[in-house]
């Protein structure tokens, strides 16, 4: 939590402070947005040091183009703006799995999400796989989905 507050915050401070800012400069530029997505794909992902060698040049290009061809930019960081507000913890009552996968933006001890969740049902710590796991490793990521779904059976 200590290395993403000293070295990956901005941009979420940028979004929750500025969302609209933010938004219509990804949306008024294609070069932008694409470098902004594609900063991320390369900053989350588990690919051991080319994005290109996990997710092909045309996979990351046509999510990128989905955000371009609905300009969804803007809302896409307006949900910080309007989550982070207004976050409070809530407790769950419905069965949780949760999956930690090794790149994704924070790790969570088992520890601290059973505090969190006292409905854990399924935890798991993958070897592979980072903050994009569904796109990263979607055999995987869906067989974490069917683990925590059998045990609430």
């Amino acid at each position: 939590m200590q290395d993403f507050k000293d070295n990956e915050i901005g941009y979420q401070i940028e979004q929750v402070q500025s969302p609209q800012t933010i938004g219509y400069a990804l949306t008024d530029s294609p070069v932008g947005q694409a470098a902004w997505f594609y900063e991320k794909y390369e900053q989350w992902t588990d690919h051991g040091g080319d994005p290109e060698q996990l997710l092909s040049r045309d996979e990351i290009l046509d999510n990128i183009t989905l955000y371009w061809l609905t300009a969804t930019a803007a809302s896409s960081a307006r949900i910080y703006w309007q989550s982070m507000r207004t976050f409070k913890e809530h407790e769950i009552a419905v069965p949780v799995g949760y999956s930690q996968f090794p790149r994704d933006i924070h790790e969570i001890s088992r520890r601290w999400v059973r505090e969190r969740y006292p409905t854990l049902v399924h935890y798991n710590e993958l070897p592979k796989g980072g903050h994009f796991a569904a796109w990263e490793q979607p055999e995987v990521f869906a067989e974490e989905v069917r683990a925590s779904f059998r045990q609430s059976r």
